[in-house]
Formats: C-alpha cells, structure tokens, sequence
C-alpha cells in the first residue's frame, strides 16, 4: 500500500501499481490512483463535500478536486456530504446508488460504460435526471430525483424525498398497515416504525408484499370531475406535460383530460402515474398494432377491454388481482384501474403491482 499525502496548496498526486491510500486536503488537487484499487480520504476535512458524476470533489470553501482512477471515495466525517448528478447531463448517465451499503454505480457514462465505486459517509443524494434508483441508509437522509423516473427507499431516519418530474416510486420495508399516510403529493408524510419521511413529487408507494397506494393529488387540481373515464390524474399528467400546462393556463384546454382525451392519448401520452403506455404496448402486441394502425389507443382499449382481460396497465398495477380482492367492482364490470384512481385509493382498497416488481434493478 502507498499512503499520499497532499499539502494545503495545489496537489498533483500519482499513485502507484499498488493499492493506494490518498488522503484529500485543502486545494484544487489532482488525485490518480493509478492501477490498483484505490482510496481517496476525505474524512478530515471540517466540510462537506459534493461527489459529481464526472469525477469532481467539491470540498466547499476549500477546493475542488478532479479524482481519476480511483475506486472508494471516503467523504468527511460527520458532514451532510453529497452525490450529485447534475453535470451529468449527457441524457443517457444515471445512478444505482445504495447508501446502506455503501455502494454507487454510475450507469452509461459515454466511452467507459458503467463504473462501480464504494463510497461512504454520504448522505445526500441528488439524482442526474435520468432514470435513477436511489436506496438510503439510517441517516435522515435528503434524495433528489430530478427529471427522471425514480426509484427510492428511505430505509431509517426522517428523510426528506423529491422526486421532481417523472413517475416516482417510493418502497417501504414493512406492510402497509405499519405506516399512517398523511398530506397530499405536493408534500405527504409517511410515520412508520423506521421514522418519518416527507416526500414531494413522489406518485407510486410500494409497501411489502407488493401492496402499493398512490400520494394523493393536490386539492388544488380537479380529480374525479376531469377524469376521462377515471383513467386521468390531472395533477400527474400536467406535471409531465409543461406544453399542456402552459396551454391550460392561458385557456386552450379546460384541462389536462380535455387534451388527453383530444390529442394525449393519440400521442402516446401516459394519463396517470399507474398506466405506461410504452410498457403497454410492447407487453401486448396485438394492441400495438391496432394502435399502429389508428384503431384504437392504448388508454381505449385498457379501457373498453384490456382491464378485463386481465392485462396490466404497468408494472405497479395488477388488473385481474384488483377485480379478485374487489369482487363488488368486477361485479358492476368498472374498470379495475378506473375504480382505483377515483374511489379505491381513498376507499384503502387493496391494490398490488403486476408480480413481483424490482425497482432497483
């Protein structure tokens, strides 16, 4: 092992074949661990420091550091320190982050792939805007999703989860009846035995055994008096839609189910945070190529047919297992996801994702 380390001013520090022990300080350094698998310490240092996707240690007031071959990343210790993907901006990089076991991958970074990293004493997590899943650890942890559609899990402390843009998932490790939900998505509370967790943006909770409810829209937006047959939440769908939003607000639709029910859903829009209509179609082919042919939607036939038949509007909803546990629905012949959207998720009825859903694959 060969132990580097860097003085006050501005480093170049080059390590050997071996497996290197750098230990980071004040400056603007340049930290190369060379071939082996290496370490560079921050656990010094009085400030928190923001690990960036690219390579980057932001160490506040003190410096920034670029790292280079380097395998772990040790931040300061006891300093709400950061990883950050806001300068990856690439379209295409995301992470695989698991604070619990000290584990980051950061996923398609152009020309190299994915690279795996150890990291601990961090805290934080603020996501690249892609596809991110982000798992905490006992810390009260903040997680930022951004743009992309989130994964998170909180695990203990009293966490703070923005989800952002995108349809999010927050999972929780016991059943459903450990944790009271209160508020709205704008920001709901869930109180278990592992703590509080606030959350905002936030559409899907998976709780075990696959149970899931959603965070319920905010008062401010029409529900069940904009619904287009009970398939749109009018909350989620102006979210990712600014284009409608902004087209409402000035007075071209009366709402975002006006739109969908006009041009969202012939445009391969997704109405609700339960119903992907990409994963839709390419699960049932039939369908796609009557969609293909303008025959139908994605949203019609689940509607008029496929909640029916037993097909699933995405990964987080189970069709034929919701008529099942529900038989008074399945009797009046609702549409499973319909009745959930506007009277079962404030009924607690019970609702199940589509088998057994990783999200953190």
């Amino acid at each position: 092992m060969v132990i580097l380390q860097g003085t006050s001013g501005d480093d170049i520090l080059v390590g050997s074949s071996e497996n290197d022990f750098i230990f980071g300080s004040a400056g603007n350094d340049i930290l190369i661990g060379g071939s082996g698998s290496d370490r560079v310490d921050y656990s010094s240092l009085t400030t928190a420091i923001t690990l960036e996707a690219v390579g980057v240690v932001n160490k506040g007031g003190v410096g920034t550091d670029r790292i280079i071959n380097v395998e772990e990343i040790v931040g300061s210790f006891g300093q709400a320190n950061t990883i950050s993907g806001l300068a990856a901006n690439n379209g295409i990089t995301s992470f695989k982050i698991d604070l619990s076991n000290n584990r980051l991958i950061v996923r398609d970074i152009p020309n190299l792939g994915n690279l795996n990293f150890r990291v601990e004493n961090f805290v934080n997590v603020i996501g690249t805007g892609q596809n991110d899943s982000i798992i905490a650890n006992q810390s009260n942890n903040t997680l930022i999703g951004r743009t992309g559609n989130d994964a998170f899990k909180g695990n203990g402390g009293n966490d703070f989860i923005d989800g952002g843009a995108g349809r999010d998932v927050a999972v929780f490790n016991s059943n459903i009846e450990s944790y009271s939900i209160t508020g709205t998505r704008t920001i709901a509370n869930v109180t278990g035995f592992d703590g509080v967790d606030t959350l905002t943006g936030v559409e899907i909770l998976v709780f075990d055994g696959g149970r899931i409810t959603l965070t319920k829209p905010n008062p401010s937006f029409s529900t069940r008096a904009d619904l287009l047959t009970g398939l749109v939440d009018e909350e989620f769908y102006l979210t990712q839609n600014p284009d409608v939003a902004q087209a409402v607000a000035q007075g071209g639709f009366a709402s975002g189910a006006q739109h969908f029910a006009s041009f969202g859903q012939f445009e391969r829009r997704d109405p609700n945070a339960l119903f992907d209509t990409s994963l839709y179609l390419n699960n049932n082919l039939d369908v796609k190529q009557a969609v293909d042919q303008g025959l139908t939607t994605a949203a019609q036939h689940y509607f008029t047919f496929g909640g029916f038949e037993g097909r699933d509007p995405s990964a987080f909803f189970d069709s034929s297992r919701y008529l099942e546990i529900n038989p008074d629905v399945a009797a009046a012949r609702v549409n499973p996801l319909s009745h959930f959207l506007s009277f079962g998720v404030n009924e607690g009825r019970v609702a199940f994702t589509a088998g057994e859903v990783n999200v953190f694959a």
